[in-house]
């Protein structure tokens, strides 16, 4: 009887770790977020020199539950601190995509370029912090869009 009992559990586990792969890809960041805002982040990491970032935990793995410095609420991208991880290039006019963004830490890094007039289409953006970088051009005026902008440090 134990025999039989242990074979019936044995199965069953091994039937679970064969679902884990599958499910563990079922909740990843492709599949958690809208395709639009995957891109977005992918060309934010392409755009600034992901690969030489201090630090880019689980980046481009559409499988990872969650990339370092992206917070994810409710199935949108709302949080993303990529503050002193050595960020080096533009940021992408694909940013402007993050349609449920609060707040944004890019400071300390070496972003040039013009900040993306499409900042304009974060209407949830409440706090956008790019202190200390190497930006240029003028502030685009759809930044003043923004009606929940409550902190803006460049």
């Amino acid at each position: 009887m134990f025999k039989a009992a242990f074979g019936h559990v044995f199965t069953f586990v091994m039937a679970l770790v064969a679902l884990l792969p599958s499910t563990a890809h079922a909740q990843g960041m492709r599949d958690r977020i809208p395709a639009s805002e995957y891109a977005a982040l992918v060309g934010l990491f392409n755009s600034t020199g992901g690969p030489g970032w201090k630090d880019h935990s689980h980046w481009l793995d559409p499988a990872a539950p969650s990339w370092h410095g992206v917070v994810v609420s409710g199935g949108d991208v709302t949080e993303l601190d990529l503050t002193d991880n050595n960020l080096a290039g533009f940021i992408p006019a694909s940013f402007g995509n993050l349609s449920l963004l609060s707040v944004a830490y890019l400071g300390h890094n070496r972003l040039t370029g013009a900040i993306p007039s499409t900042i304009g289409n974060l209407s949830q953006l409440s706090i956008f912090h790019a202190e200390d970088n190497a930006l240029s051009g003028s502030i685009p005026a759809s930044i003043g869009n923004l009606t929940l902008l409550t902190d803006l440090d460049l």
